[in-house]
């Protein structure tokens, strides 16, 4: 198997994602090896307690009786410049891109709000709450009926005191 990319889903935390994946490769007996990087189920741990994959572990030992063995050379400085200064576009245009789709993203949802609002009409402001007034007992009142039993009826009399 192949590492996990390690990308969010929606609002979850991206190292949260990695970590519940490898709990449940972890279950199924399936174990991360170093020298690959890759999940597989057919290995063994070492002496110093890493686990390697199957493949990987035989290598190393087909490679300890092998006689024109070496290790891998340290690369140049020149080849290390030169493999970050490929990275750096990549990383550029990966900024980039996220930028985009975010402000893609707002674009859209702002024009799916405004249609309907267009499509559905604007609200009223809301009104200013002020303090009550004589004129306000005055003018008529609007009672709204509730249908429910023991509640008011259309017809119900209303009666305001000074204890109301």
């Amino acid at each position: 198997l192949k590492p996990f990319r390690c990308e969010g889903r929606g609002h979850q935390s991206p190292l949260l994602w990695f970590m519940a994946k490898a709990a449940v490769l972890w279950t199924f007996g399936y174990r991360f090896c170093p020298s690959c990087h890759q999940y597989s189920n057919a290995g063994w741990f070492d002496e110093q307690g890493t686990w390697y994959c199957e493949e990987c572990q035989v290598n190393c030992i087909l490679d300890l009786f092998d006689e024109n063995f070496a290790t891998a050379e340290e690369e140049w400085l020149l080849v290390s410049g030169a493999r970050l200064a490929v990275r750096v576009p990549l990383l550029a245009g990966a900024v980039l891109a996220t930028g985009t789709r975010h402000a893609v993203g707002a674009l859209l949802l702002g024009a799916r709000q405004g249609l309907a609002a267009l499509r559905w009409g604007t609200k009223a402001a809301p009104h200013e709450i002020g303090t009550v007034t004589q004129e306000m007992f005055d003018a008529p009142w609007n009672v709204v009926v509730d249908g429910r039993e023991g509640r008011l009826a259309v017809g119900d009399p209303v009666e305001v005191d000074e204890k109301s």
